[in-house]
């Protein structure tokens, strides 16, 4: 079953968390959530890509399976949209309701269709993601990382980013970040 309901399950998990609880979806889905937890790296991995979140301040993270995972609450029409592979909430253990969120993609060699589904990603979710701190975006790919900063994907993406204070990575194979320097560009 795909879930419409992630952000609701994000608060329920941070207050299960903080509660020492278990967190049940009260969906009863088990598609949409990969894990949770304050782990010190949190990662999410395919076909030898990998991103890897290095969780120096141990906040709570929810890792969400996007794509067959999570629907658009305000709408039924994003059946068949392709949308990214993950997205990480970072809880801010101080806050009660402010995150950070990283959209990630792994990809093969197709950078241009990795960029539309983190736009189309993007253009489903701004209401939600428009709550964050910060929306970043995340692409490992399986080849090396083409010169796209002047294609129109890549300008439309980065402006959308950027309205919700993030920016874009782009990497081969691994990428490796600690959340203390997810705003830095390089």
């Amino acid at each position: 079953m795909i879930c419409n309901q992630f952000m609701d399950c994000n608060a329920l998990i941070k207050k299960c968390f903080t509660e020492k609880e278990t967190f049940a979806c009260p969906q009863h889905n088990t598609d949409c959530i990969k894990k949770y937890g304050c782990d010190s790296r949190v990662v999410c991995s395919e076909n030898k890509k990998k991103y890897e979140l290095v969780n120096i301040e141990k906040n709570l993270v929810t890792v969400f399976h996007m794509d067959g995972g999570i629907s658009c609450p305000d709408s039924a029409e994003d059946d068949g949209i392709k949308k990214c592979d993950y997205y990480y909430v970072i809880n801010y253990e101080k806050s009660e309701i402010v995150t950070d969120g990283i959209l990630i993609e792994l990809k093969g060699t197709a950078i241009c269709t990795a960029l539309k589904q983190l736009l189309n990603t993007v253009s489903l979710f701004k209401k939600e993601f428009s709550k964050n701190m910060h929306t970043y975006a995340r692409i490992v790919m399986r080849s090396s990382v083409p010169n796209i900063r002047a294609t129109s994907d890549y300008l439309k993406l980065n402006s959308e980013i950027q309205k919700l204070h993030g920016n874009i990575k782009i990497k081969e194979n691994i990428l490796s970040e600690k959340d203390i320097e997810l705003k830095l560009t390089k």
